[in-house]
């Protein structure tokens, strides 16, 4: 097993094997460090070396944002694993500081590949090939990709939506409950608040108003289904709600098409820009 260049940034290249190795306890899936000793005790398939796995992962599923079956030039099936910016910079300083040393990579509690690092693998993507049919190459990806937190990059759209989408309620609800402390957790502390009549507040203007009856919702609905689109960390909803209250004690009842920017942060949703107009 060998660690080489890739024509973008550095390809950490895994010669997958086998995955007959089994742990006596199952770690999550994720990269991890040798150990000396632990409980941690996986078979390497290629050496018959007993691999100890230090149980604190370098980088887990949630550090992974994308994980697809394709075949390489050679037109052999492999699983491509692509990091988070915060598992690439994760990966790099572990495989820097354990040059020499086996690094594991470890998925649905099997040892799947453990190379021993050549150099400091900076580019952030890691490729898994072996003796497997595409079938079983996607699979494989498959069950890696079921690991990844419904809140990560790297988890399915399906996932994503549905957690998102739940946020978006809890917004509401905070929003129409004057509900502060899940408000200061769903903003986030840049957020920018648009409103249909030009009024743009800050998270400590948005609190300040609700609490004061500045600004007082006395229903929030959402009508139809939200559209979202995801890049990266960053997701974009659109979506049509009906709203009842008062502003300085005028009262309104309007239609707003609203457009929100919500960041994904410590593995949470976080709005971080909203912009509304009255729908006619």
């Amino acid at each position: 097993m060998r660690v080489v260049a890739g024509k973008i940034g550095l390809l950490c290249v895994f010669i997958f094997v086998g995955i007959t190795g089994r742990a006596q306890e199952k770690l999550p899936t994720g990269l991890y460090k040798s150990a000396g000793l632990s409980s941690f005790k996986y078979i390497d398939p290629v050496s018959q070396d007993t691999f100890y796995a230090d149980p604190q992962a370098v980088c887990t599923a949630a550090d992974f944002s994308e994980i697809k079956a394709d075949v390489d030039q050679a037109n052999r099936p492999v699983i491509e694993i692509t990091l988070t910016e915060k598992g690439k910079e994760k990966f790099a300083q572990a495989t820097r500081e354990n040059i020499g040393k086996k690094m594991a990579v470890i998925g649905n509690g099997k040892l799947l590949a453990a190379p021993v690092v050549q150099e400091e693998i900076s580019g952030g993507r890691l490729t898994i090939m072996g003796g497997f049919t595409l079938e079983e190459t996607q699979a494989l990806a498959e069950r890696i990709r079921k690991d990844v937190p419904a809140t990560s990059p790297g988890a399915d759209k399906a996932k994503l939506s549905a957690v998102l989408e739940k946020t978006c309620r809890q917004l509401d609800e905070a929003m129409l409950q004057k509900d502060a402390a899940a408000l200061l957790q769903l903003l986030h502390d840049q957020v920018s608040v648009g409103h249909s009549n030009g009024l743009v507040e800050s998270k400590a203007e948005l609190l300040q108003h609700l609490q004061s009856s500045y600004l007082k919702y006395s229903n929030i609905t959402e009508t139809g289904s939200p559209e979202m689109q995801f890049v990266g960390q960053v997701a974009t909803v659109r979506r049509v709600i009906k709203a009842k209250g008062s502003l300085q004690n005028t009262a309104f009842d309007v239609t707003l098409q609203v457009l929100e920017v919500w960041l994904l942060t410590d593995g949470n949703w976080q709005l971080l820009g909203r912009q509304s107009i009255r729908k006619q």
